[in-house]
């Protein structure tokens, strides 16, 4: 019923491998995720540093 076929990842126009509109939005989502995770492990790490020196916030 909705099936319009393959996602249009590649832009078949301009040659591989050219990316297409789809996939730059999905890099794009991939690459803000990562920076997301990494920031947040960072803050977690910190957290826990202060946390195990005994820093408390007055």
């Amino acid at each position: 019923m909705f099936d319009h076929g393959p996602l249009p990842i590649w832009e078949p126009s301009l040659g591989f491998p050219a990316i297409g509109p789809a996939g730059q939005f999905l890099i794009k989502d991939v690459a803000l995720l990562g920076i997301a995770l990494v920031v947040l492990g960072e803050s977690l790490d910190r957290l826990n540093c202060r946390s195990a020196s005994g820093w408390t916030h007055d």
